[in-house]
C-alpha cells in the first residue's frame, strides 16, 4: 500500500499541512496569549485606578477606613474581583469576599500575598496555604502625598487567569484545533487532486512502457500538460516514434539484405546449374558474369562489415599526410569510365595553396567514391558533378554538388541511415543497397567531422564535410 506513489503523496501532503498548521497555531497561540496578558494587565491597571478613586472618596468622607468592608465587598462583587485593602500600617482593613478575613494574610514588601487557613474536618485540622507573587496593586495616596493604604487585586484561583479569561484561552485552543482539522481535510482533498493529476500520467506512461517492452511499438500517451510531466510524455512519444522507425528500418534491413544476397546468389546458382547440365560452356563471358556476381556479394559483405565495425567503434583509421588535390584527382581518374558512359562532366575546383590534410587515405577515397557514385546514380545523363575544395577555419572543406533530380525534404533526414533509399526501386542502377551514405557518415565522423546535405527537387544535391589540416608533429603521434 505504502509503495503506491499516490498514497505516499497524500500522506506527505497531509503531514506537511498538519505540521505547518501546528507550527502556525502554536506561534499564533503564544503571540495571542502574550497580547492577551498585556490586555489583562492594562485592564487591571484601569480597574485599580477606578477603584482608587472610589476608595479615596470613601476615606475622605469617613475620615478613615470606617465601614470600608461594605464598599470593598460591593466593588469586588460588581466587578468579579478578589480584593485586599490594607492601611498605611499594613494592617488588613477589608477583603472581598469577606470570607478571606478568616484566613491569615501576610503581605511581604515585594507585594507578595500569602493566605493561610485552617479548616477542621471532624477531629482533624487541615491547613491550606496559597502564595501569590507580583500581585497587582495600587497605592492610595492623598493629594498631599500621604499614603493612607494599598489595594491589592488578588487572583486566588490556582490558574494564572480568571475564569472568563480562561474561557477565552480555551476558545482560542478550540479554534486552532478546528483550523488544524479543516486544514488537514483540505490538504487531503488537494493531495487526492494532485495524485490524480500527477500520478495518473505516470501510470499511463508505465503501462505504455510495459506494453512497449512486450514489443508493441505503437504505444503513445496522451498528455497535453505543459509541465515536466508533459515534457516526459512528449519525450516518450518521440522515443516511441524513433523506436517504431528503427524497428521498421530493421525489418527493411533484413528484407533488403535478403534481397541483395538473393539476386546474385540466384544468378550464380542458375549459371552454375546451367554449366553442370551442359547447356552452356565455361566461356570467358560466363566466367566474367560469375565473377561480377561474386564481386557484388563481396562488396555487400564488405560494406556490412565496415558499417558494423564503425557503429561498434572498432573501425580504426590509419591517418597520414594526404594531398587533397592528388586524392581527388586519383578518385576522379579511377571513375572516369563511369563518367564517360553516363556522359557526365566533372569539375574539380581546388583552392590555390590548399594545405594537405591529416586523414586515412584509403577511407577518404572510399568516402569520395561513394559520394560520386551516388551523384552519378541520381543525376540524368549529361549532368555536371562539381568537387570543391577550400580551407575554412583551419580545416579543409570538401563540397560535392550535382545537377541531379534532388531528394524530397521528407527523405533528406533519413538518407544517412543504413538501407534507407529515397528511391524505393530495388534496381541496382538506381536503388542500390542503401549502405553507401551510411558508411560515409561513419567514416566522416571518425575524421572528426559531420556531414551535411542540402537538396532541392529538380536542381540537385550538395554534400559537405571537412578534414583536419595537417600540422607539423602529427606524424609523430
Amino acid at each position: 500500500m505504502f509503495r503506491s506513489l499516490s498514497v505516499r503523496l497524500m500522506i506527505m501532503t497531509v503531514v506537511v499541512a498538519v505540521i505547518a498548521v501546528a507550527c502556525v497555531g502554536l506561534l499564533s497561540r503564544r503571540y495571542t496569549l502574550i497580547e492577551f496578558q498585556d490586555y489583562v494587565t492594562n485592564d487591571e491597571a484601569t480597574d485599580l485606578e477606578r477603584f482608587r478613586v472610589l476608595l479615596l472618596e470613601h476615606y475622605h468622607q469617613h475620615a478613615g477606613w470606617t465601614d470600608a468592608q461594605s464598599l470593598i465587598e460591593s466593588i469586588g462583587r460588581n466587578n468579579d474581583k478578589q480584593l485586599v485593602l490594607i492601611d498605611a500600617q499594613r494592617n488588613i482593613v477589608a477583603t472581598s469576599p469577606a470570607a478571606l478575613l478568616q484566613s491569615r494574610i501576610e503581605i511581604s514588601p515585594d507585594h507578595s500575598l500569602t493566605f493561610e487557613r485552617e479548616e477542621r474536618r471532624g477531629r482533624e485540622a487541615i491547613a491550606s496555604r496559597l502564595a501569590l507573587r507580583n500581585v497587582p496593586h495600587i497605592a492610595l495616596a492623598e493629594s498631599t502625598g500621604a499614603n493612607v493604604g494599598t489595594l491589592y487585586m488578588a487572583r486566588l484561583l490556582p490558574t494564572s487567569v480568571a475564569p472568563k479569561e480562561q474561557l477565552f484561552v480555551r476558545g482560542i485552543d478550540r479554534s486552532l484545533l478546528l483550523a488544524a482539522s479543516v486544514s488537514a481535510g483540505l490538504a487531503l482533498l488537494v493531495a487526492v487532486f494532485l495524485s490524480r493529476r500527477i500520478v495518473r500520467p505516470v501510470e499511463l506512461l508505465t503501462r505504455a512502457v510495459r506494453r512497449m517492452e512486450q514489443g508493441d511499438t505503437s504505444q503513445r500517451v496522451d498528455i497535453s500538460t505543459k509541465d515536466e510531466i508533459g515534457e516526459l510524455g512528449r519525450a516518450f512519444n518521440s522515443m516511441a516514434d524513433s523506436l517504431a522507425r528503427v524497428e521498421q528500418l530493421r525489418r527493411n534491413m533484413v528484407n533488403d539484405v535478403a534481397h541483395e544476397l538473393r539476386t546474385p546468389l540466384t544468378n550464380l546458382r542458375c549459371q552454375i546449374e546451367t554449366l553442370q547440365d551442359g547447356f552452356a560452356v565455361p566461356s570467358a563471358e560466363v566466367i566474367n558474369s560469375l565473377h561480377e556476381e561474386t564481386m557484388l556479394l563481396n562488396h555487400l559483405v564488405d560494406d556490412l562489415q565496415d558499417l558494423a565495425l564503425a557503429e561498434a567503434g572498432q573501425l580504426s583509421l590509419t591517418p597520414q599526410r594526404v594531398s587533397i588535390s592528388d586524392e581527388v584527382a586519383q578518385v576522379v581518374n579511377a571513375m572516369q569510365l563511369q563518367f564517360s558512359k553516363s556522359n557526365f562532366s566533372v569539375k574539380v575546383d581546388v583552392a590555390e595553396n590548399c594545405p594537405d590534410v591529416w586523414a586515412d587515405s584509403r577511407r577518404l577515397g572510399q568516402v569520395l567514391r561513394n559520394l560520386l557514385h551516388n551523384a552519378i546514380t541520381h543525376t540524368p545523363p549529361g549532368g555536371l558533378v562539381t568537387i570543391g575544395v577550400t580551407e575554412i577555419n583551419s580545416r579543409v572543406q570538401l563540397k560535392i554538388e550535382d545537377t541531379g533530380q534532388g531528394i524530397p525534404a521528407d527523405d533528406l533526414k533519413y538518407v544517412f541511415e543504413r538501407f534507407y533509399r529515397a528511391d524505393s526501386s530495388r534496381d541496382r542502377a538506381t536503388g542500390g543497397a542503401g549502405l553507401g551514405l551510411a558508411i560515409v557518415k561513419q567514416l566522416v565522423a571518425l575524421h572528426g567531422s559531420e556531414i551535411q546535405i542540402e537538396s532541392e527537387i529538380g536542381r540537385g544535391t550538395s554534400v559537405t564535410f571537412s578534414l583536419p589540416v595537417f600540422k607539423t608533429g602529427d606524424e609523430s603521434q
